[in-house]
């Protein structure tokens, strides 16, 4: 009767150490799978972001296709600029006097130093607040702009950086990086109308 209790005991302990292994298992393969649904939905949503964004460039472009004037340009530009990174005003600026072409609100002032160094630097530039960026705070402009978020993007055409498109808003809300991929690419609707402009 012992050896059979014994017997009964052992495969008892055999049993929950199977049932253990075969948990621990399971947990781990849980957590894989949900690592690599995460790591897929992340993907998933990155793709929407941007489809969206090469969704909105063309219908950009398709809008801009007939602008024969920088203010018909900035016209077409607006709404996708404004669902890309939710700007309330868009201007053009051209050369290297930044001299402004268009301007979709020209009530409030833009900030020069900021428009110059995108146009320098040749790449786009987000400032949730161009306040409390060290660099530019203490420049006349910006202080004269007030609190606005800002983001400009070079206006590019054949390697060449011929203006910049400036596009703020009052809300102080940060651009994604999809939103600034997609205003570049604004940018660069606008380089080939400043190309064709300089052309004529």
């Amino acid at each position: 009767l012992r050896r059979e209790q014994g017997a009964a005991r052992a495969d008892s302990r055999a049993t929950l150490v199977q049932l253990d292994r075969e948990r621990k298992a399971a947990r781990s393969t849980e957590r894989s799978l949900r690592s690599e649904i995460g790591e897929l939905a992340r993907r998933v949503a990155a793709a929407e972001a941007h489809a969206e964004v090469l969704e909105l460039a063309y219908q950009a472009a398709m809008a801009a296709a007939g602008a024969t004037t920088a203010a018909e340009l900035v016209r077409a530009l607006a709404p996708a600029a404004a669902r890309l990174c939710g700007a309330e005003r868009v201007v053009l600026l051209a050369g290297d006097a930044l001299v402004t072409l268009a301007a979709s609100d020209d009530a409030a002032p833009i900030s020069t130093t900021i428009a110059r160094w995108v146009y320098t630097e040749a790449r786009p530039l987000h400032l949730l607040d161009p306040l409390q960026e060290e660099g530019f705070n203490l420049q006349a402009s910006v202080q004269a702009l007030g609190r606005r978020t800002v983001d400009v993007v070079p206006a590019v055409h054949g390697g060449r950086t011929l203006g910049v498109l400036y596009t703020d808003h009052a809300r102080l809300e940060d651009t994604s990086a999809a939103g600034l991929d997609g205003l570049a690419r604004l940018g660069a609707i606008a380089g080939a109308f400043l190309a064709r402009q300089e052309a004529r």
